[in-house]
């Protein structure tokens, strides 16, 4: 392996851990919502545990808020396709043969456009767009 391959698969990598930990994250708050969530509404139907029953209430709207802040759904998928695509370009490099010019100019193309696409933390906003309504 050369330097370039090395690098290109390191960062490749990097990606495909920061996809998986964006997706468990994900995952977790949409289960820890809906539990939350369940056992409020199993709590407020016994009439059971009335102290806990305004937080686990509050519970699930935090959660969501919290995910709706750090976009863990939208940055799996711009992690998951980064990955994937610098991946593609290691094995084009490493088994395909091609030039190191045009893996490094496709490596640059690639960072240009995904990070047109990266999500911003953030936006609370009531419109869906992020834009008011004027």
């Amino acid at each position: 392996m050369t330097e370039l391959t090395t690098r290109l698969l390191s960062e490749a990598k990097q990606h495909r851990n920061l996809w998986r930990a964006n997706f468990a994250a994900a995952v977790i708050l949409f289960l820890a919502a809906l539990g939350t969530s369940a056992l409020a509404t199993v709590f407020a139907a016994t009439g059971e545990h009335g102290a806990v029953l305004p937080w686990l209430t509050a519970a699930p709207g935090v959660i969501i808020l919290a995910n709706g802040f750090f976009k863990f759904g939208e940055r799996y998928t711009w992690h998951f396709e980064k990955s994937g695509k610098l991946k593609a370009i290691f094995q084009q490099l490493e088994y395909g043969n091609a030039p190191v010019k045009e893996a490094v100019d496709c490596w640059n193309n690639v960072d240009e456009e995904m990070n047109k696409k990266a999500p911003q933390f953030g936006e609370f906003s009531v419109f869906p767009s992020g834009k008011s309504k004027d």
